[in-house]
């Protein structure tokens, strides 16, 4: 049975549901920074649990950071390449099983 809301009926709501989870994310990591940089920590439950400013340096987060030569915009473009190339072959996935050719065959 069809949703009687247009948007969240529509399957672009996981679109909208995925923009506000990437918008909130990036609130709290702004939110955090502002509070928490050059502040205090924050006890939230005392013993329990604490808000503290932490950076990592890890070779997760400095993949290719001193390789020179653009290899940064490498490591920021490498994720979204995936995204797409996973959102494209689900929807080649979907349209083969359906009897549809492919766009690309």
């Amino acid at each position: 049975m069809p949703s009687s809301n247009p948007v969240w009926g529509h399957p672009w709501r996981w679109y909208w549901l995925a923009l506000v989870v990437v918008v909130l994310d990036i609130a709290s990591k702004v939110w955090a920074v502002d509070m928490f940089m050059h502040g205090p920590s924050m006890q939230i439950i005392p013993g329990l649990l604490q808000f503290t400013y932490a950076e990592n340096y890890g070779a997760a987060f400095s993949f290719l950071s001193d390789a020179g030569g653009g290899s940064g915009g490498f490591s920021e473009l490498l994720p979204l390449y995936l995204a797409l190339l996973s959102v494209f072959g689900y929807g080649a996935c979907r349209q083969q099983s359906a009897g549809n050719p492919v766009p690309w065959h």
